[in-house]
């Protein structure tokens, strides 16, 4: 069996087959084999419903979209024999649980997209990533990594740990740093849900980028992301980068925050940008007019956004 699980959250959407899996993973996937992370909208469902994917399935990916246009998943494999356990849970430094967190196992000579098991932090933080007899015996007073990743294309923290005696290993609570705001809309100044918030670090005056992630304002137009703190291969003198975008990934503002490292709150406090449903409104007025200039391009929110998190497809 296959659990599928918000990233935005970490919410436990349901379980799936492996060959509904398969179906997902095939239709979904165009550049990537091991692409483990899936993005969704209505359209997608219409693919995978083409593609003979299970009612079932459907159900559950219709029901993560019940609230929302669009949804990150994740996937994660689930046994029903636990020979031994890493878990532990998952925390922002000021307390908040940190849901939707992808946490791999892997032996630390072997890269990360050859781990041994992973699992993704519910909404409440916690983790469990479980092995099979098999895994643990290849893995038996080895060196291994856990590490941990948001959304995006790089790693948040690495821990490591070793199995002795001791089949469980329990990593207690993990703190990790994070940044939070508020978006709102420019005129009316209020809470604006479902934009995209898309973030990367430059460090020596934009010439590297070196981590990049995405969220989406909550329903009350806050939103957090975690971060990883400067060491010696992330360079401290960087800048952070906000673009904000609409749900049919239209820019629709940009801000960029220097030595954000070195802010005294890591609240970022209101950004202003425009409601998307004003703009739309307004291109209506325009048509209604009569003005039949050229439409502008829009680029799907999952254009636009960095890489996913990348896993085998056993």
């Amino acid at each position: 069996m296959i659990r599928l699980v918000d990233r935005l959250n970490g919410e436990v959407l349901g379980d799936i087959s492996g060959d509904d899996m398969e179906v997902l993973h095939k239709a979904l996937t165009e550049d990537d084999e091991s692409d483990a992370d899936y993005y969704l909208n209505p359209e997608t469902l219409t693919l995978l419903a083409e593609a003979g994917m299970s009612e079932g399935a459907l159900e559950i990916l219709k029901k993560a979209l019940t609230e929302r246009e669009e949804v990150d998943i994740g996937w994660e494999p689930v046994t029903s024999e636990r020979a031994a356990r890493v878990l532990g849970k998952i925390v922002a430094e000021g307390g908040d649980a940190l849901g939707g967190l992808l946490v791999d196992l892997a032996d630390s000579d072997e890269e990360v997209e050859d781990a041994l098991s992973w699992s993704f932090s519910r909404a409440d933080g916690t983790f469990e990533i479980t092995l099979d007899a098999e895994d643990l015996a290849q893995s038996k007073d080895a060196s291994l990594i856990l590490t941990l990743s948001a959304l995006g294309d790089d790693w948040l923290s690495e821990y490591e740990l070793k199995f002795g005696e001791e089949t469980d290993v329990d990593l207690g609570e993990i703190q990790v740093p994070v940044f939070k705001g508020m978006v709102i809309s420019d005129e009316e100044k209020v809470p604006l849900a479902g934009i995209a918030v898309q973030v990367t670090f430059l460090a020596d005056e934009g010439a590297m980028e070196w981590f990049g992630t995405w969220v989406t304002s909550r329903a009350d137009g806050t939103f957090s992301f975690p971060y990883r703190r400067p060491d010696e291969t992330v360079p401290v003198n960087q800048s952070m980068l906000l673009e904000l975008l609409g749900p049919g990934g239209e820019p629709l503002t940009d801000l960029e925050i220097e030595n954000p490292m070195e802010l005294e709150s890591s609240d970022l406090g209101e950004i202003e940008c425009p409601d998307p449903n004003a703009l739309e409104e307004e291109e209506g007025d325009d048509e209604g007019e009569g003005d039949e200039g050229p439409e502008e391009e829009t680029i799907p929110v999952d254009a636009v956004l960095p890489g996913v998190q990348q896993r085998p497809l056993d």
